[in-house]
């Protein structure tokens, strides 16, 4: 690739002239524009290629559905599809399929192993499916079957030989999927940094990664806050004050995620955060109106979609503003590029 002391040298050498090398500059920014331009206009997204792709993944989707009661058979067939759909012809959405239909066999067999021998039998197919095809969708999977695996390991050692009693295993549990959150978003951070203008499937990769990290760092941490009637299965506490900074701690949450995710430019952080924020409102709302939930829920999916709008629309001039305003330059080059123009 050529760099600026090249051009430079080529002028000094008689190569090429002035005018030439200020001409390549040029074509090179422009280049560069084009780029950053089609970065940061749309976060990849690969589904389909056509209307075939569709109609051969609900082929795909039926027969793993006829073949659910016979899990091996699903298996074989299942990867001979992967063969020659994901191998040969390349088609994702019928891909994605195939991946989650190979999981599903691998957990109905391990299945009196228990839920840990279930998501290390699913784990180990879908690694072997990643290993063949290097397919992005597949890290989802193996993420979350990981994910899975650990924590219902952690799960049985604190309720069996630890001993810890069952008020104090959802800490121990929030803790745990917190821990894996954060390891899961530096993994998608590590495809990310690898390709920073997103040019390759690296970036697909992170972007799927990034889809399992955020639920789990955000419900780690939002969960706790959130005790009140509007979550099932948690009590309410009934104390205005505690309400009230519950409410302050999802915000500053949801607030710290977007930030995160301006930086990183991903979207896909956000989504999760977002859950929070609604419930959040809504809440806040029903206390403030005395309302029924009918009457609350409105005005938040009114305050979200404007809210998802704005970001998904100014998106580019947001984290454009964001990035020029914080300091440093070297690790702004391991993020995608954020300035069209000077």
């Amino acid at each position: 690739m050529l760099r600026a002391e090249d051009i430079a040298e080529a002028v000094k050498t008689g190569v090429i002239s002035q005018d030439q090398a200020s001409a390549l500059e040029g074509i090179a920014v422009a280049r560069h524009r084009a780029r950053v331009f089609a970065v940061g206009r749309e976060e990849r997204f690969r589904l389909m290629g056509g209307f075939n792709d569709f109609f051969i993944a609900i082929g795909v989707l039926l027969l793993g559905i006829a073949l659910g009661s016979w899990p091996v058979v699903g298996l074989v067939a299942m990867w001979g599809l992967a063969e020659y759909l994901t191998g040969k012809l390349k088609l994702v959405a019928p891909s994605i399929l195939i991946v989650a239909m190979l999981a599903i066999c691998a957990a109905t067999l391990a299945t009196p192993l228990g839920a840990s021998g279930a998501f290390a039998a699913a784990l180990a197919v879908v690694a072997a499916h990643y290993w063949r095809f290097r397919l992005p969708f597949s890290l989802f999977v193996l993420a979350l079957t990981g994910v899975g695996l650990i924590l219902s390991l952690v799960s049985a050692v604190a309720t069996g030989p630890m001993g810890i009693g069952e008020a104090n295993v959802g800490s121990l549990m929030r803790g745990a999927a917190l821990l894996l959150g954060i390891g899961v978003f530096a993994w998608a951070m590590s495809f990310d940094m690898s390709d920073p203008e997103r040019l390759t499937l690296r970036a697909d990769c992170g972007f799927w990664l990034h889809l399992i990290a955020a639920p789990l760092i955000v419900h780690s941490l939002a969960g706790p806050l959130m005790s009140h009637p509007m979550w099932p299965g948690m009590r309410a506490t009934g104390a205005g004050e505690v309400t009230g900074s519950a409410v302050a701690m999802v915000v500053l949450l949801v607030l710290a995620m977007s930030v995160i995710a301006l930086i990183v430019d991903r979207r896909a952080l956000l989504v999760a955060g977002l859950g929070y924020l609604g419930s959040a409102l809504a809440y806040t709302l029903s206390k403030l109106a005395g309302a029924t939930p009918s009457y609350y829920l409105l005005p938040t999916l009114l305050f979200l979609g404007v809210l998802i709008i704005v970001l998904g629309v100014g998106w580019r001039h947001i984290r454009s503003v964001l990035m020029s305003a914080l300091s440093g330059d070297a690790w702004k080059r391991l993020v995608p590029p954020y300035v069209l123009s000077e």
